[in-house]
């Protein structure tokens, strides 16, 4: 009696429909669905956030225990979108201490259906599995999935979409790009990545009963593009190499954490011991392989599996004195550089034509080695003493500054580049302005 007024009491309110009291219900039916609509320590109950995204996570005790946790989900179930009569599945792990329960429920329905609604457990990824047989237009629904254990829940929410499949035939179409929307059909929602690798592993026996449960129509056209990438990949295997006597390292990096990928080499399953070692990083996404002392007899192909997804890499050993002669560099003898030259002026001087009173700044570039002597003439008589005439010689760049630029300063102005391999020799007119231009018949 007490069980029934409970119900009574709760059940408008976090349940929905009021049970009818002329309804009779067992005892532990009553209890049964107060334990799952009504939260044990309602009163302490605490919102927290997960790591992973859409998410909610009720806290049932304040003060948790140590090394124990509330319910979480590591890989939610990702929305589906499939053909009327094919098969859906949802995939979610979750974590927690101790242990999570998981169930699944749906908005508009009952799972009640054990044939087409059908719930498993996979122990090698540790994944909670919904699937969802024949499916049709009444299972497109907003379904559930439920972590809980004595500390806490998490929820989260995911759709199911089941379409009429009213698509043309895959004939139709010539352009393979087409070809993609057809393979994307995996009830998983994942991409025809995972149709291409199931089909690359299979028999030649089983590649219709796998285009038919991918929902790929035309056989035909599919083994033609399985040759294409057959060949794709045997010319891009990855390679690691290695010498004798080395250590190789192989590394797979995987989209949603696991506990354990299988490793094969060479068609033989590898385990962790003296040969191998099997590691994998904290998040559970990096998982690595360590083969120890390389031989050439451990050259070949190596496989990171999961499920019906797998990665491949050759490992090649070298011979280190077969890679020592490869590398062999032969040096030419080393031969002198003479790097001395005769002087020649690489920017000349310029003409110049000043104002009367005015600074007249002249110069030029030369280059040689050894260090050329540079000197200035002003009608063949040198400059270098002149105290008139302001001359530097920095780097190779020669200049000659006149202050005050008078009729006395007209002429030919030459620079003269000397050292032991040779000279050269450069020339300009100064002329000044408002005076007459009477040096040009010196020069001619």
């Amino acid at each position: 009696m007490v069980l029934y007024v409970l119900w009574r009491t709760f059940s408008w309110h976090t349940v929905g429909p009021l049970v009818s009291t002329e309804h009779c219900l067992k005892a532990t039916a009553n209890l049964r669905i107060l334990a799952d609509h009504v939260d044990p320590t309602a009163s302490t109950a605490i919102r927290k956030r997960s790591k992973t995204s859409g998410v909610i996570i009720t806290q049932y005790l304040v003060n948790m225990p140590e090394g124990k946790s509330t319910p979480d989900f590591q890989c939610k179930p990702v929305a589906v979108t499939i053909e009327k009569g094919k098969l859906a599945v949802f995939k979610a792990v979750v974590t927690g201490d101790p242990k999570p329960d998981v169930s699944w429920r749906r908005a508009k329905g009952t799972l009640s259906d054990k044939e087409k609604f059908q719930t498993k457990y996979d122990e090698s990824t540790e994944e909670h599995i919904l699937e969802i047989h024949k499916v049709s237009v009444a299972e497109t629904d907003t379904y559930k999935c439920f972590a809980a254990n004595e500390y806490g829940k998490a929820v989260c929410t995911t759709t199911l979409t089941v379409t009429e499949g009213k698509t043309c035939p895959l004939n139709t179409f010539k352009d393979d790009s087409v070809l993609s929307f057809f393979y994307k059909v995996a009830a998983d929602g994942e991409s025809d990545e995972m149709f291409w690798d199931a089909m690359l592993k299979a028999d030649r026996n089983d590649y219709e009963r796998i285009c038919s449960e991918f929902g790929v129509k035309d056989l035909h056209l599919i083994l033609k593009k399985l040759d294409e990438k057959k060949k794709e990949r045997s010319q891009n295997k990855r390679k690691i190499k290695a010498e004798e006597r080395e250590d190789a390292l192989f590394e797979c990096v995987l989209t949603h954490p696991l506990p354990n990928i299988t490793w094969t080499g060479k068609g033989n399953i590898l385990e962790d011991g003296e040969k191998y070692n099997l590691t994998m990083s904290d998040h559970k996404l990096i998982h690595r392989l360590l083969i120890k002392d390389c031989q050439m007899l451990d050259k070949g192909i190596y496989s990171a599996v999961v499920g019906n997804i797998s990665c491949n890499a050759w490992l090649i050993v070298e011979d280190p004195k077969e890679l020592a002669k490869k590398f062999l560099v032969s040096v030419p003898t080393m031969k002198d550089c003479d790097l001395r030259c005769a002087p020649s002026f690489i920017v000349p001087l310029k003409l110049h034509t000043a104002p009367k009173g005015y600074e007249c700044y002249m110069s030029c570039a030369v280059k040689g080695n050894p260090k050329p002597r540079i000197t200035w003439y002003r009608n063949h008589i040198s400059l270098n003493t002149n105290t008139n005439y302001y001359i530097s010689n920095t780097c190779g760049v020669c200049t000659m500054l006149i202050l005050r630029v008078g009729p006395k300063d007209m002429g030919e102005y030459s620079v003269i580049a000397e050292n032991s391999l040779g000279r050269d020799e450069c020339s300009t007119i100064l002329n000044v302005r408002g005076e007459k231009k009477i040096y040009w018949l010196y020069l001619q």
